[in-house]
């Protein structure tokens, strides 16, 4: 890692939120880390502190991650953004791979899967 980079975390999961936390501070330190618990706070995080790489849950309360990552979209930025899911049907899924460009992170995920996202940061 050449540089501190912002980073988002946007789940509505406490304990998931946690481990990529966890996983990031270990594995790089000095990246800021915001954390957010649904996609409607993680939109105004998000246009808050620009941040350079997006970890979302696409399952969340009052604004979806599918819907807040169209938000980011629509403003006219394209920040490196990851969607993690652990239950998507066909349609959805498909719809998520076109507007993240494959950038997809499966429940249950492991350590190396967030190093390998912060190693092309």
């Amino acid at each position: 890692m050449s540089t501190s980079k912002t980073i988002l975390i946007a789940d509505d999961e406490y304990s998931i939120v946690s481990y990529q936390k966890e996983i990031i501070e270990n594995y790089q330190p000095g990246h800021e880390i915001i954390v957010s618990y649904d996609g409607a706070d993680a939109f105004q995080k998000y246009k808050r502190y620009k941040p350079e790489l997006l970890l979302v849950d696409v399952a969340m309360p009052i604004m979806s991650g599918l819907e807040l990552i169209k938000s980011i979209f629509k403003i006219g930025e394209k920040p490196l953004i990851w969607a993690i899911t652990g239950n998507c049907n066909r349609t959805k899924m498909i719809q998520l791979k076109e507007l993240v460009n494959d950038k997809i992170l499966l429940k249950p995920f492991k350590n190396n899967d967030i190093e390998y996202i912060l190693d092309i940061l």
